[in-house]
This record gives C-alpha cells, structure tokens and sequence, in this order.
C-alpha cells in the first residue's frame, strides 16, 4: 500500500546551514541509480503516487537527470515526481530536466529574503540563486513550484516574506519547524520559547491558506512546539525512503532498514513491528511522510484507496 516513496541521492551538500550540520559529516558515496530501479520493479511499488529526490542537494548527484526520466518511466501516472534542492546555480540542471520530465514538481528551500536566507545559509547570495530557479521553473515546467520553508525560533518573520514571494510567483508552500534532533546524519539544536511560540501561532493564523501548506499540520505546529502532543503516525503504510546505499526505511526515523530488493517481501513484517512499536520523535515533526497523519481520508482519499 505504499504511496509515498522519498530518495536521498546523496547526503553530500554545497551548503552550510546554521539549522543543519549534514555538510560537516562525512557522507556514503552517491546513490546507484540502476539498484534503485532493479529494486523498484514488481507490482509492489506499482501505486505509488508521490515520488521525490533529495539529499543532501540532489543536484550535485550525477545521474539527476537520468534518475528523473527512469522515474517519469516508471511511474508515468504519479499524483507527483519531485525534486527538492537549495537552489545553488541549478538553471542549467532545470533545462534539462525540463525536457525530460516537464510535469516535474521542483521544490525550493527559501527561508525569507535575502538577509534572512543567506545569512541562515552561509552561501552569499544564494537568495538570487533560489529567484533564478524560481522563474525558470515557472517558465519551464508544467507544475507550479513550490517553496519549502524551515521555521527557525527568532526568524519566523522570514514566513511573512516567504508567503510574499509566493503570492509575487504564484507558488504552493511546504513549511516544517525546526526542531532538536536527528535527521539522518545531521542533528539540529533548536529551543523555542513560549514567546517565540506565541508569535509564531499569531503569524501562522495571519497567513492566506495557500501559504499555509497542509493546513491541519501547520495549524498543529504551536501545540507541539509547547507541550509535544501529535497525531498517531498514520505515514508506516504509506511511506517509504531510501537513502543514497539503497537502505529502505518507513520514516527517516525508523531504526529498522532494508535493501531495497528486499522491501516487497519483507513489508508486511516491516511495518507490523513499526506499529508495535511507539517510535515517534521530535523530528518526525520535521518529516514529511509525517504530515500525511494530519490529510485526512475526505481531503486525500487517493492515500488510502
């Protein structure tokens, strides 16, 4: 019954974000794009509706462009193919991909304007990067783009100008708060006082709904900062990701992995001991899969058909 299926092509990365300490470890080699697709033949990956690339910054992989054509060919009906990257001088990389796979969801991590993002990025303008990107997706691709947003304590004005820029472009936004924790190889190291919660609900209720990305999850983000109440995971039917030695794990928490040839006959079993088992942690609140727990059947019945 998976749906969901989200593919690190490596952890290596062109950034050194002050939320993230993925850049100062050393990391495993890139992805082997052919044992990923070996691995993802069967029926069992047939009804996968939402399959995504990131890392890492998956534009330094490669094979990007050939992973994107084998996934466009395997997954032709897809709900949504996707990449996810930081933006740095990919516009070469996005003309190719876009006549490869023109129905492409391109993500962009954008935290504000430019003092906001760069300084939270450590690259000098990398902010002008993200907006060259920004309109060549737009220009490009079939499907708008869509800013992906880390609410960081202190900073969470950068919202307000992230939803500015959204509106300008006409784009969708992802939002995750940060959180103490580990997140695959990097950790991040992030408190919130009640006072930065306070004005973070006030800012989130101010948003448009477009801006507020998936609604019950967002408007569940204050509760959680303050006492870290959540929702039962509803993502261990659901998702799948595959890190860059084609490791397959439910979450991106979940101790438990496989290789990838293994997933189809092991699922079941996979997934009954992730259920046994209480094995949410603070970052899971930063995980995508994870939000799926907040889409209910009425709204995305497609997840659960």
């Amino acid at each position: 019954m998976i749906k969901l299926l989200s593919i690190s092509l490596t952890w290596a990365c062109n950034f050194q974000c002050r939320t993230c300490n993925l850049w100062k470890v050393d990391n495993p080699p890139f992805l082997d794009i052919d044992r990923l697709f070996h691995g993802l033949e069967g029926s069992f990956f047939d009804r996968l509706e939402y399959i995504n690339w990131f890392g890492g910054e998956p534009f330094l992989h490669p094979g990007l462009e050939r992973a994107v054509r084998m996934a466009r060919d395997r997954f032709p009906d897809a709900r949504e193919r996707a990449v996810v990257s930081n933006g740095w001088r990919i516009v070469p990389a996005l003309e190719k991909l876009a006549k490869v796979d023109p129905d492409l969801l391109v993500c962009l991590s954008l935290d504000g304007f430019a003092p906001i993002h760069d300084r939270r990025r450590g690259v000098p303008g990398s902010y002008d990067e993200v907006l060259r990107a920004l309109l060549c997706v737009r220009e490009l691709f079939t499907k708008k783009p869509r800013l992906s947003v880390t609410l960081v304590p202190g900073e969470v004005q950068g919202l307000a100008q992230v939803a500015q820029i959204a509106d300008y472009y006409d784009c969708e936004i992802a939002l995750r708060p940060a959180v103490s924790g580990s997140y695959f190889r990097a950790r991040m190291d992030t408190g919130w006082s009640a006072a930065q919660i306070d004005e973070l609900e006030i800012l989130l209720s101010r948003l448009p709904k477009r801006a507020r990305g998936n609604l019950e999850f967002t408007a569940a983000i204050p509760e959680f900062l303050r006492t870290g109440s959540h929702r039962p995971c509803q993502a261990k039917r659901l998702s799948g990701v595959v890190e860059p030695d084609c490791t397959f794990r439910i979450c991106h928490s979940h101790p438990g992995g496989l290789p990838i040839e293994k997933v189809s006959s092991r699922w079941e079993a996979m997934v009954r001991g992730a259920e046994a088992e209480d094995c949410f942690k603070n970052e899971c609140f930063i995980d995508g899969p994870y939000s799926l727990s907040y889409l209910s059947r009425e709204h995305a019945p497609w997840l659960w058909s």
